[in-house]
């Protein structure tokens, strides 16, 4: 299945590249949280953000295939627990800018990740962490918008975006445990 999965990746991003008009480079950080349906308190953790995209279409809106690598963290309070969850990200976007020149957009779409690893540190041992059983793939909805500042035939950007997780990542112990991703990006990135 991950096989499966990293081939049509491979090939869907190939294929974009022979018709893209931009190709982007960013990065930034995600300041994130597990969500749960009982309330948990989280604190907000920030990870690194790593990747760029695939740009197409006309100049004032546009569609967007992106690959990050995320790193979404959280820190449940009560239980002194620090969640590290490192995924592979491709979210697939509409942007829509307002006006030419320097120019705000916004942006929204879908989100399909591949987790690569969950690890929790619950202050218990000195192993760093305990393995998690975690689902393969996360996916959930992104929403945000930035502003673009064009320097010659490149761009600048500057992005927030919000990616809300819809599928529950985690198998815990007890079913009680809701855990969705919850995460605020802040990205900085070159559009060419």
């Amino acid at each position: 299945m991950r096989r499966i999965a990293a081939l049509a990746v491979t090939a869907l991003l190939c294929t974009g590249a022979a018709m893209a008009q931009h190709v982007k480079v960013a990065g930034g950080v995600g300041v994130g949280i597990y969500a749960t349906d009982w309330g948990m308190t989280n604190d907000w953790r920030p990870g690194p953000v790593l990747g760029g995209g695939l740009e197409w279409g006309p100049d004032r809106i546009t569609a967007e295939l992106d690959v990050f690598y995320i790193q979404k963290r959280s820190y449940y309070v009560s239980r002194g627990w620090e969640f590290t969850l490192s995924e592979i990200s491709v979210p697939v976007l509409a942007k829509a800018k307002l006006r030419d020149g320097i120019s705000p957009y916004l942006l929204g779409g879908g989100e399909v990740a591949f987790i690569l690893s969950q690890k929790v540190d619950d202050g218990s041992c000195a192993c760093g962490g305990t393995d998690l059983e975690t689902r393969r793939l996360d996916a959930g909805l992104v929403a945000g918008g930035g502003v673009q500042i064009p320097v010659g035939r490149r761009a600048f950007e500057v992005e927030a975006r919000y990616h809300l997780g819809l599928v529950e990542t985690t198998e815990f112990i007890n079913d009680e445990y809701d855990f969705k991703t919850r995460v605020f990006v802040l990205l900085g990135g070159v559009r060419f």
